[in-house]
C-alpha cells in the first residue's frame, strides 16, 4: 500500500494543494502523530528527511527533478499511519467487530486511492494537452519556416528553450532572447545591436504586440508569432475513451 501511494502522490499532491481539499494534509498530519506516539526515533528520522533534503540538495541543478521524490515514501508512510490511526478511532468510538474494522480499512484506502488517481488522471490530462498543444505549434512553425527557404547560417530567435525542439524540426541555427530581455534592449536602443550579434534575421513564437514592436525598430523578419493557428486532430470517440483509459 505504501509503494502505491508513494507512487501516485507524486504528481497529485500538487494537484491536490490547488484544488484546496485538506483531506489529505489531514490523514498527514493524523499519521505524523500517529509515528509519533509508535516510534519517536523514526518519526524524528521522518521529520529531518523532509526538511533536510531541501537545504542538502539545493545546490544541486534539478531543473527536469523534483524534490519531492527524495522524500515520497516519508509522506506515504504518513498517510498511511493517518488511515490506520483513524480507522481505529471510528473503530473504537462505535465499537466496531474486527471484521467491520477490516472492512472500514479497505473502504477508507479505497476512498483515499481513488481520490489519489483521479488527482493523477487530471494531471497526465493537463500534461498531455500541453504536450500535444507544444507539438502542434512546433510543427506549424516548422513548416513555416520551411516555407521561407531561410539559409543555414542565418539565425532565428526564439522566446524560450521550449523551442530548441525546432532543430529536431528544421536543422536551423537558434537563439533564446526572453520577451522581458527584448524589452530591455528595446527600452535601452541595444536590440539591433545584440541582434547583429548573434546574426539573428528572423523571430517566432513572441506575443503579437512584441513582435509587431520588434520589425518596427529592426529589419528582422518575422516567421510566425505565438497567435498562430493551429491544426485541429479529429479523433473518433473509440480513440478518444481509449487514451482515456489509459490515462
Amino acid at each position: 500500500m505504501m509503494k502505491l501511494l508513494g507512487q501516485l502522490l507524486e504528481q497529485s499532491v500538487q494537484l491536490l494543494e490547488k484544488q484546496k481539499k485538506p483531506f489529505i494534509f489531514l490523514l498527514m498530519l493524523l499519521g505524523i502523530y500517529s509515528l509519533r506516539q509508535r516510534n519517536k526515533y523514526l518519526f524524528g528520522l521522518s521529520l529531518g528527511w523532509v526538511f533536510s533534503v531541501v537545504f542538502l540538495l539545493s545546490f544541486v541543478a534539478l531543473a527536469g527533478r523534483r524534490h519531492l521524490i527524495d522524500f515520497n515514501w516519508i509522506l506515504a508512510l504518513w498517510i498511511a499511519l493517518g488511515l490506520t490511526m483513524l480507522c481505529n478511532i471510528l473503530g473504537q468510538h462505535f465499537h466496531f467487530s474486527q471484521v467491520k474494522s477490516k472492512t472500514l480499512l479497505v473502504v477508507m484506502v479505497s476512498a483515499t486511492l481513488y481520490g489519489l488517481v483521479v488527482a493523477n488522471h487530471a494531471a497526465w490530462d493537463r500534461l498531455f494537452e500541453g504536450s500535444l498543444e507544444n507539438a502542434l505549434r512546433m510543427r506549424v512553425y516548422s513548416q513555416k519556416i520551411e516555407e521561407l527557404n531561410i539559409p543555414d547560417e542565418d539565425v532565428i530567435a526564439v522566446p524560450d528553450t521550449n523551442y530548441y525542439r525546432l532543430n529536431y524540426l528544421i536543422n536551423k541555427s537558434l537563439v533564446v532572447f526572453r520577451e522581458e530581455t527584448i524589452g530591455d534592449l528595446l527600452n535601452n536602443g541595444k536590440l539591433s545591436f545584440a541582434f547583429e550579434t548573434f546574426n539573428v534575421k528572423y523571430i517566432v513564437g513572441y506575443s503579437f504586440s512584441l513582435t509587431e514592436e520588434i520589425t518596427t525598430k529592426t529589419q528582422i523578419i518575422n516567421v510566425a508569432d505565438d497567435a498562430v493557428e493551429l491544426p485541429k486532430i479529429e479523433i473518433s470517440p473509440a480513440k478518444v475513451w481509449l487514451l482515456n483509459l489509459i490515462k
